[in-house]
This record gives structure tokens, C-alpha cells and sequence, in this order.
């Protein structure tokens, strides 16, 4: 008698067989090559995680970098005569927030610009915790947070660097893209001899890396006005003409030639 088998043609699986004569199923070669893409991933991430911290430590030592000469540009500007000027490219990482507190305010507080979807916030609270940090006018740096920077979630600054002089700081009307701040209260136009337009508002600048910046510093030499204030003006910087900036350095350098 012939004893046959018969194998059904539709329960049919294959078996492969490695150099080293170890057969493995199409299951096991399908586990290796997840286990093989989940730790490819796991690198990646790490990696990934690392050069963040680095890129991270650069923009902020950049940051800080560019803070150090920005304070010693605005001391060597005090220091200077009744009018003296500077432009040079300033970097702050978009993580970070410049402040100018001014060695006193007027009847209206410092405060940040209303956004689309929130109010403005004060900064009142904020410069009464730096405490020994700013005893005058200063300026600071703050780390950018998800939520509320300033009174509504107190921090400490990162750095701050204080002046001697009775130094309010300015920042232009026009550029509220780049200062996120209400107007501040202050008129240096009246003095004869100042910039006579626009408006100012309060210098809270918020990171967007590198940009040129102009600087100006003024006092008065009309002794029936000085009041020994220093008004230090920053504003963003371009060559075109018709530029509101462009148009105060011509007339803030063609006015200081007369009197210098």
C-alpha cells in the first residue's frame, strides 16, 4: 500500500537561512529590523537633543556677548559730548528680551504693547525685584518665557548693566514691529536743538537676532531747560533715505556740528 501526503497549497511559509546555516523565520527578521530602526531612531533623537544644546549655549553666549558691547557702546556715548552717535549689528537670540529701565518714569509705567490675544503687561514689580541690580537706569536681559515675562510671573534677569548718569532710554514709534512697549511719557523734542518728531515709546525689544542698530545720545546745552537727563535713543538702522531713523542721524549730526 502507498501512504501519500498532501500539503495544502495555501499553508505554505518559507524558511531562509543565514551565512552561518541558522534558519530564521520572516517573523524574526521583521523583529530585527525594528529593533535595527528603533535604535537608528534613538541615536537620531539623542543627537538631535545634543545639537540643540549646542545651538542653544551659542545663541545664548551670543546673546550675552552682544548685550556686553551694546552697554559699553551706551557708556562710552554718555561719557562722550552734549551729542554723539553709533550704529554697529546687535544680536539677540529670539529667546531673549531687551529692557531699558530708565533711572525714573514719568506719570505713565513702563509696560509692554497689547498683543492680538492678551493685554499688555507692567514692568513696575519687575524693576522694583532687581533691587541692587539697577539703582538707576540699566539695561537687562530677560529669557523669553511660554507665558507672562514681567509682573505677572516675576523673574530674575539675566544680566543687567547699570549707568551712573540720569539715562532715560528711547525707542521709536514707528518701530513698534521690533519694540513691543507703550508710548513712555517723555518729549525730549522740546529742547530746540532735539529731533523734532515723532514719539517714544519705552525700549522693550524682543529677539530677532541679528539686526543694525543706531544709537544717540543727547543733552541739553540750553541752560534754561537742562535738567541733567540723558536721553539715549535706539532704534533699528537702514541706509534708505526715507527711513525715520536715516532722516534723525542726518539731522542729529548736521545739528551736533553747530553746537560741538
Amino acid at each position: 500500500m502507498r501512504v501519500g501526503m498532501q500539503i495544502k497549497k495555501n499553508k505554505t511559509f518559507s524558511l531562509s537561512k543565514s551565512r552561518k546555516g541558522v534558519i530564521s523565520t520572516p517573523w524574526e527578521e521583521l523583529t530585527g529590523a525594528l529593533l535595527a530602526l528603533i535604535v537608528i531612531a534613538g541615536i537620531a533623537y539623542v543627537a538631535l537633543n545634543l545639537s540643540g544644546i549646542f545651538l542653544s549655549k551659542k545663541d545664548y553666549d551670543s546673546t550675552m556677548k552682544s548685550f556686553d558691547i551694546l552697554g559699553q557702546k551706551v557708556d562710552d556715548l554718555i561719557k562722550d559730548k552734549n551729542y554723539a552717535s553709533t550704529d554697529f549689528l546687535y544680536f539677540i537670540d529670539e529667546s531673549y528680551i531687551l529692557v531699558g529701565f530708565n533711572y525714573k518714569d514719568t506719570s505713565v509705567q513702563i509696560k509692554t504693547c497689547d498683543g492680538t490675544f492678551f493685554k499688555g503687561e507692567s514692568l513696575s514689580e519687575s524693576r522694583k525685584a532687581l533691587g541692587s541690580l539697577c539703582e538707576g537706569a540699566c539695561l537687562c536681559i530677560y529669557k523669553k518665557t511660554p507665558g507672562n515675562n514681567f509682573d505677572k510671573d516675576l523673574q530674575i534677569p539675566l544680566n543687567c548693566n547699570t549707568f551712573d548718569k540720569n539715562v532715560v532710554f528711547l525707542a521709536p514709534a514707528e518701530q513698534k514691529d521690533a519694540f513691543c512697549s507703550i508710548e513712555s511719557g517723555w518729549h525730549p523734542q522740546a529742547y530746540s536743538d532735539y529731533y523734532p518728531s515723532g514719539n517714544y515709546l519705552f525700549l522693550i525689544m524682543y529677539g530677532s537676532n541679528t539686526q543694525d542698530i543706531y544709537l544717540d545720545k543727547y543733552e541739553s546745552h540750553d541752560d534754561k531747560t537742562k535738567d541733567g537727563t540723558t536721553f539715549i535713543f535706539l532704534g533699528k538702522y537702514t541706509n534708505d533715505k526715507s527711513d525715520p531713523i536715516y532722516k534723525r542721524k542726518t539731522f542729529m549730526e548736521k545739528n551736533y556740528a553747530k553746537v560741538s
